[in-house]
């Protein structure tokens, strides 16, 4: 694979991982602003966006199966997965 290959490789697989980070943190967040209210209401619209957000993540997460860049049942997969991204990392750091 060309260096432009394993470049635009390792710019789409980081930033499908640090958009399914983000999601995670974003249910993370609305978890405990529920457990944190007092008021009825707003434990409601929290739970609402609370349940957006865990639709989100497991939208990401399905799409990132899909196409090969998230084996979360197979970690030996996802290890060579993660092994590869790396050293393409590297590789483009020594270039």
């Amino acid at each position: 694979m060309q260096i432009n290959g394993r470049l635009h490789l390792l710019v789409k697989n980081s930033s499908k991982f640090w958009v399914n980070i983000s999601a995670k943190a974003g249910v993370r967040n609305y978890a405990v602003a529920i457990t944190e209210t007092g008021t009825p209401e707003l434990k409601a619209a929290l739970r609402e966006q609370l349940n957006t957000a865990i639709a989100t993540h497991e939208k990401i997460t399905n799409y990132m199966i899909s196409r090969g860049f998230y084996h979360p049942h197979n970690l030996s997969e996802q290890l060579q997965f993660d092994l590869t991204v790396s050293d393409t990392a590297l590789k483009l750091a020594e270039k």
